[in-house]
């Protein structure tokens, strides 16, 4: 059954899979999992312009990968026979996002949570949690069976019932996690900064995350300056065509035009409190100054902690300093992922941007003209290369609060990255990919022109797609690093545009996007060395790369390939690739290329059954089984299939072994995912009781109006989930 791009339903699924083509290898066992954003209370996949009442849709245009995480579990217990088990991860705050959807009363009184780009927020409940990221899995010395949780860069990590797809437990009570935002906001669902990849030892049988605050100046407006601007939208709207005319006739610098556009959006909170009773006005006015006063000084300091978690009890809280400061470390856009070897534990703030653009979808729904301006003129672009930690994991002393950390600078950007486990005379090895000149955080608008053609409008079933549209070569890179000095040694990389002489297209580097390999993120045994990984490079899509991104990285620092030719490829088209690359020899030796419009979203290594005799290397012993979004070569119709392919990963050229679908199976997009041999439910004592978590931040909220209301909603949608 062919469905739009970016449908995604948010029906719960059991089903066994249809065989398209080939046959499923017999060999082939265990439980593949994949994270996949499905949408949210108030709108499956695609976010459609209009409610079912007519009133515009304020959430249009939003990313696809901001929604609720649909967990699915393709399941190999039979021979011959691949089933998925699908379920929606429901944290407290989904069922208070529930309860205040949009047609609620909830709602109307602004209780509700809404997309804010990247996030989900609510401004009298906070952030939510949507665990739709990344899995890890784990086993504790004495655990029985492997367990597993399911993460999110702006929340705790959830254990989950790997057997049932349900969530338990949050590692950590609120009260140990520091929040993202000032304690005086009184959110029942704090913000909680911390990364989707945490990681799991199982030689010593350590958890690791992180968990950091970074001090929020005031970007737009204040807490109370969106109320008053969803008032008074008429006024700022005209204020702001204004300011556009005039940018558009470059009579302002940008950096003028940014001031304007400031004291535009500010002004309204001003005029709000004019129309307040003369009696209350003195009274507001203080009030709000003290409390932007607050936000500068209530303790939003840039830190970043390192936690470790053993199975129970608290977590280990280790304050991360910077070995020649002296003072606590700084991440300036976001910590995505985390790594170890035997010795160290590396951290990078990762080339996600997180800025003010990307939190602005279409604050002005009837008028795109301005959305466009907003953005052009708060927009940053990702640091071009990669500030990075090495951590002494002998120094991880639970007696003491805090540890060094020795800073080195990856000279490209970094997203995702793997470690060998052994570290030879403290050398650390980093296999990374190198997103450069493109941003992983942005997506496509309503509102963007193509960069091929700059008159021609996105073609609108791209909306909410990641902007992966890139603006140079991506690259490959190993890395190796003094551990004790926190400095690299050596560095190489591949960076292949795979033009063949015979005018075909090889194996290539375009937008280097995930990997794996065997025993990527195990919960029984880590790589020592890894030889050889496979990566998945999404090419160059002439749908996808828009202006705006184009504009934005013109002057990038580490160009290779000039503009021109960059967008002289694009127009013409380079589809998905699936390489593998041998780490000893830095060479891309096997690869699958896909038709045009063959969608690879995720990819995750599945070994073979042990009982399998060959002569074949650990590394390649398996097979790659990834997920697909099909759609026509030519592009024009909005009819896309979803797919399962499963290549052997000794043989990609040869091409897929196997295809599988079902007209019930629906993702618009899969990113992380992770591979266990058997799925059982753990009864464990480790469990953070959500009223016993949750009620001290309620009952901490100064109003005492509005600490009702939490506990109303508390009491009748959040706690009866729960035992």
């Amino acid at each position: 059954m062919k469905k739009p791009f970016t449908s995604s339903a948010r029906k719960e699924v059991d089903i066994t899979l249809d065989v398209l083509e080939g046959q499923i290898p017999s060999d082939i066992y265990g439980h593949v999992f994949f994270q996949s954003p499905c949408g949210t209370v108030n709108n499956a996949l695609p976010i459609q312009r209009y409610h079912p009442d007519g009133q515009i849709n304020k959430e249009y245009g939003g990313p696809v990968f901001n929604g609720d995480g649909m967990i699915l579990r393709f399941d190999m217990d039979e021979p011959g026979k691949i089933k998925l088990k699908s379920r929606i991860l429901k944290t407290p705050c989904y069922h208070a996002d529930e309860a205040t959807r949009y047609g609620t009363e909830w709602h109307e009184d602004k209780w509700g949570f809404n997309s804010l780009g990247i996030a989900r927020t609510s401004l009298k409940l906070g952030s939510r949690n949507q665990v739709n990221t990344a899995v890890t899995p784990f086993k504790f010395p004495g655990d029985k069976y492997h367990r597993m949780t399911a993460n999110f860069d702006m929340g705790r990590p959830y254990e989950m019932d790997v057997k049932e797809l349900a969530l338990k437990t949050p590692i950590g009570a609120n009260t140990e996690w520091h929040i993202g935002v000032p304690k005086f906001m009184n959110y029942p669902f704090p913000l909680v900064q911390t990364t989707a990849h945490s990681s799991f030892d199982p030689e010593t049988g350590e958890y690791f995350t992180v968990n950091f605050v970074k001090t929020m100046r005031t970007m737009f407006f204040s807490k109370n300056s969106v109320s008053a601007i969803e008032e008074m939208e008429e006024y700022v709207e005209r204020e702001l065509e204004d300011l556009v005319v005039k940018a558009r006739q470059d009579v302002m610098s940008k950096e003028r035009l940014g001031k304007k556009a400031l004291a535009i959006l500010n002004k309204p909170k001003q005029v709000a409190i004019k129309k307040l009773p003369w009696w209350k006005r003195p009274i507001v006015w203080v009030m709000n100054e003290i409390s932007e006063i607050f936000q500068r000084v209530s303790g939003m300091v840039n830190v970043v902690y390192l936690l470790r978690w053993t199975g129970s009890g608290k977590l280990n809280k280790w304050k991360i300093i910077d070995h020649k400061t002296k003072k606590p470390i700084k991440i300036v856009q976001c910590m995505h992922q985390t790594g170890f070897s035997k010795d160290y534990i590396v951290l990078i703030d990762s080339s996600f941007k997180f800025a003010v653009d990307i939190m602005l979808t279409n604050p002005f729904p009837y008028n795109p003209t301005i959305d466009q301006f907003l953005r052009e003129i708060t927009a940053k672009v990702t640091e071009p290369r990669t500030t990075s930690f090495v951590i002494r994991r002998s120094e991880l002393d639970p007696s003491k609060d805090s540890v060094e950390a020795r800073e080195f600078i990856i000279p490209l950007e970094t997203v995702h990255f793997s470690l060998d486990y052994e570290n030879p005379d403290g050398v650390i090895t980093m296999h990374a990919a190198h997103n450069t000149a493109s941003c992983a955080a942005e997506w496509v608008r309503p509102y963007d022109d193509l960069a091929i053609d700059t008159d021609e409008p996105i073609h609108p079933n791209t909306v909410g797609l990641m902007t992966c549209g890139q603006m140079d070569i991506g690259r490959i890179g190993k890395i190796r690093i003094d551990g004790p000095k926190g400095e690299i040694i050596q560095q190489e990389e591949i960076a292949a545009e795979g033009f063949l002489p015979n005018g075909e297209i090889g194996a290539h580097t375009w937008a280097i996007g995930l990997h794996t390999y065997n025993h990527i993120i195990s919960p029984d045994k880590n790589v020592d060395k890894v030889k050889q990984i496979f990566w998945q490079s999404y090419g160059l899509d002439p749908r996808i790369l828009t202006k705006f991104i184009m504009n934005l990285y013109l002057e990038y620092d580490n160009r290779i390939i000039p503009v021109q030719k960059i967008i002289e490829y694009t127009k013409k088209g380079i589809p998905f690739a699936l390489v593998r690359q041998n780490t000893g020899t830095m060479q891309l030796e096997d690869f699958h290329l896909f038709k045009m419009n063959e969608n690879l979203r995720s990819l995750q290594f599945i070994p073979r059954k042990s009982e399998s005799s060959n002569e074949l290397d650990d590394s390649v012993n398996g097979y790659i089984f990834c997920t697909m979004v099909n759609g026509p070569e030519d592009m024009k119709a909005d009819e896309y299939s979803r797919e399962v392919w499963i290549f052997d990963a000794a043989n990609l050229a040869q091409g897929p072994l196997c295809k599988l679908s079902h007209p019930d199976m629906d993702f618009a997009f899969t990113i992380h995912s992770t591979w266990l041999p058997e799925v059982e439910s753990s009864e464990t004592d480790y469990n953070i009781p959500v009223k016993q978590d949750y009620q001290p931040l309620i009952d901490n909220i100064n109003n005492p109006f509005k600490r009702k209301k939490v506990q109303e909603i508390f009491d009748n949608y959040v706690y009866p989930h729960y035992n």
